[in-house]
């Protein structure tokens, strides 16, 4: 999972209208449920950014890969995939 680091934090807030000192006394009191939705509502949409960014970056055969089935083979006490190179030239041509 992706981590806010304190760049991602700091557009949180700015976007949300408040100070990191703000956000506390407002999460810490009962109530205040228009500015705590706006900051979780902003704080989502970050999040939802961050996560388009990553996904841009996985190619095609990336993603292929990651579901290839294979069947493994212990050959001299090593294992090895018995299918992988002929489902890989499957999906080179």
């Amino acid at each position: 999972m992706l981590e806010v680091d304190d760049e991602t934090e700091r557009r949180i807030l700015e976007r949300a209208k408040m100070t990191e000192s703000e956000l506390e006394a407002i999460m810490k009191e009962r109530g205040n449920e228009p500015a705590k939705r706006n900051y979780y509502n902003v704080a989502i949409e970050e999040r939802i950014n961050m996560y388009e960014k990553e996904a841009k970056k996985v190619t095609d055969e990336e993603v292929i890969l990651q579901d290839l089935p294979a069947l493994m083979v212990k050959v001299d006490g090593k294992w090895e995939s018995e299918n992988l190179e002929k489902a890989l030239k499957g999906i080179k041509e």
